[in-house]
C-alpha cells in the first residue's frame, strides 16, 4: 500500500479523454484521466490548460524569485519573505498583462525574467520622476521593452523555454534608461 492507502491491484473508476487541436500550426494531441464529472471533454481540456499555467507559474517563482531559497530564520520573517516574492511575481504578471493589452501578444510568451528587470528598474525610476508626464514616459517605455522580451515560438518544444538570470547585470541594458 501507498502512503495514500492503495494498492498497485487498486481499481480507479475513470474515464480518458483523448482530445486533438490544432496549436500554433501543429496537431497536438492531450490524453488525459480523470475522476471529475465533466460531461463536455473542452471544458476539462481547457481545466487542464488553467492548472497547467498555475504550474508554470509556481516554476517560475521557485527559479526566478527564489522561492526555494527562503533566508529568513523566524516564522514571521518567512511569511513576510514568501509574501514579498509572490507580490513581485503578481506585480510582474501584471505589469505583462498591461504591456501586452490591445496586442496579439501572448502574454506566456514574454519572458519572465527579463519583464522582471525591466519592471524594478523601471519602478525604481518611476518613484523617482517629478512630474505625471514624466512618469507616463517611464511607463510607455517599461511597455515598450516589455513586449520586445517575447520567448521566440520553437517548434516541438512541450512549454516555452524561459530566460534564466544566471548573475546580476549579465543582461545587456534594456536602454540606458532602465
Amino acid at each position: 500500500k501507498s502512503k495514500h492507502g492503495y494498492s498497485l491491484n487498486d481499481k480507479v473508476e475513470g474515464r480518458l479523454i483523448v482530445k486533438k487541436f490544432n496549436y500554433k500550426g501543429e496537431t497536438v494531441q492531450v490524453n488525459l484521466f480523470t475522476t471529475l464529472d465533466i460531461a463536455d471533454p473542452t471544458e476539462l481540456v481547457d481545466l487542464y490548460k488553467k492548472r497547467w499555467s498555475i504550474e508554470e507559474d509556481l516554476k517560475t517563482m521557485k527559479q526566478q524569485l527564489k522561492l526555494k531559497q527562503v533566508q529568513a530564520v523566524t516564522k514571521a520573517a518567512v511569511e513576510v519573505e514568501i509574501f514579498c516574492k509572490f507580490l513581485a511575481f503578481n506585480i510582474t504578471r501584471g505589469v505583462i498583462l498591461l504591456a501586452v493589452e490591445n496586442t496579439d501578444i501572448d502574454p506566456r510568451r514574454i519572458s519572465f525574467a527579463l519583464a522582471f528587470i525591466i519592471v524594478r528598474r523601471g519602478l525604481s525610476e518611476y518613484s523617482n520622476a517629478k512630474t505625471a508626464a514624466d512618469k507616463q514616459e517611464i511607463i510607455e517605455f517599461m511597455y515598450d521593452r516589455i513586449r520586445a522580451a517575447r520567448i521566440p515560438y520553437r517548434p516541438g518544444r512541450s512549454s516555452p523555454r524561459q530566460t534564466y538570470c544566471r548573475r546580476p547585470g549579465r543582461y545587456p541594458e534594456a536602454s540606458s534608461r532602465l
